[in-house]
């Protein structure tokens, strides 16, 4: 049988993209506008497809026809609406038109018909000034979808070695066998967390002076200790996912990229 399909919505670099990847899923299109996201999504999916078209114009059929699928055959669809309208480090403002999107992820739901979603975003957005926003965006699938209280998972629980948290808005089609609650995400909380230290585990100090993409590649002076989280890094690429050439340069000849310094304006 081929695998379950999910469309990834404000796709970015490509992480929802990965963990969908890593469960099992085939990403049949990823849409995104930034134009360097777009292009590291691309180099980390190769063989998905991609659109950089304005998701506030995009509609449901227009959406299947882009990743090749008809109505009844989108599995899921999952994204992370921007959050900047609702992040406690922003202005807040209720009225910010990239809030907007968050309703546009729900109104796609309901014009896909998936058989579940999973949309993610800040914690702010759970604020009193956002109720409106939130129960305008769910009122739009809550008749045809299961819908889970929003849920608050912090990564470092689930392996990340980051503490930073988010809330998930989670809901499946009435007439899908599933039955899930929070607690069967809180079983795979992983026992022991990972540090930023043993993330960073044999890679060299950067300098300011490494700007263009090849002095970026240095290789490391370990390899990271045996642990879940260096299986999921080492073993755990999901096939056909990566760039070829730095999966190999990287198992071949213990090279990583990304190695970049910044170049700080002066404010």
């Amino acid at each position: 049988m081929s695998q379950p399909k999910v469309i990834d919505l404000f796709a970015g670099a490509g992480g929802l993209s990965l963990g969908a990847a890593r469960a099992g899923f085939t990403v049949a299109l990823a849409v995104e506008r930034d134009e360097h996201a777009l292009a590291a999504h691309k180099k980390n999916f190769p063989k998905v497809k991609h659109s950089d078209g304005d998701i506030r114009k995009l509609t449901g059929e227009k959406m299947l026809q882009d990743a090749g699928l008809q109505i009844g055959e989108l599995d899921g669809l999952v994204g992370g609406p921007p959050c900047q309208g609702f992040s406690i480090i922003g202005h807040r403002r209720a009225a910010d038109s990239r809030n907007n999107l968050f309703q546009k992820f729900f109104s796609l739901v309901a014009e896909s018909r998936p058989k579940f979603f999973v949309a993610e975003n800040v914690l702010g957005i759970l604020n009193s000034q956002y109720k409106r926003i939130r129960d305008n965006a769910l009122d739009l699938v809550r008749e045809d979808y299961t819908l889970l209280e929003p849920m608050r998972f912090k990564a470092s629980d689930f392996g990340a070695p980051t503490v930073r948290e988010r809330v998930f808005f989670v809901g499946w089609r009435n007439n899908f066998d599933l039955q899930i609650t929070k607690a069967d995400f809180d079983a795979l909380k992983v026992k022991t967390p990972t540090t930023v230290k043993t993330a960073l585990h044999g890679l060299p100090s950067i300098r300011p002076t490494w700007l263009a993409e090849e002095q970026g590649w240095r290789v490391l002076s370990k390899r990271l200790p045996s642990s879940d989280f260096s299986e999921r890094i080492v073993n755990g690429i999901p096939q056909g996912i990566g760039d070829t050439e730095a999966i190999r340069r990287y198992e071949q000849d213990d090279e990583v990229s990304g190695c970049l310094g910044t170049v700080h304006i002066r404010i």
